[in-house]
């Protein structure tokens, strides 16, 4: 079994510098206990924010996942909209700049965060924040 990730970019190397919903693309991987494998990549066409925290980009943001069959969603940093994200995702806030070197880490932590996916029952139910720090 596998978990397919989204990882927050602009340039495709680095996470976002900024909230994981105002990133300008995403690269989605797919993830097993063995091995993580980049299978593409995607642009953010969200709604633009109104003001800090708004549900309706909330909302666009998860329908751009969803189409996408994500379940972790991965930068630096998540915006206050991480309280409705953690409903439909399990967040994971990560230390490293980059990328590759975050995602060696989450290989390692794969279990835990299978486990942890696995956990949520329904949608009453939100996931734990998994913080890899270094």
């Amino acid at each position: 079994m596998s978990l397919k990730i989204a990882c927050a970019t602009d340039d495709g190397v680095h996470f976002y510098d900024g909230h994981f919903g105002d990133a300008q693309k995403y690269i989605i991987y797919d993830v097993t206990s063995e091995k993580y494998s980049k299978i593409g990549k995607i642009p953010n066409l969200s709604i633009e924010e109104k003001f800090h925290g708004d549900l309706k980009k909330a909302q666009s943001i998860t329908t751009i996942m969803k189409k996408q069959g994500i379940e972790v969603l991965v930068n630096r940093q998540f915006g206050p909209n991480i309280v409705r994200i953690r409903k439909k995702f399990l967040p994971v806030i990560v230390s490293d700049d980059e990328i590759d070197i975050a995602m060696g880490k989450i290989l390692q932590r794969y279990e835990e965060m299978k486990r942890t996916f696995d956990s949520v029952q329904d949608e009453s139910d939100e996931y734990k924040i998994i913080y890899i720090r270094d």
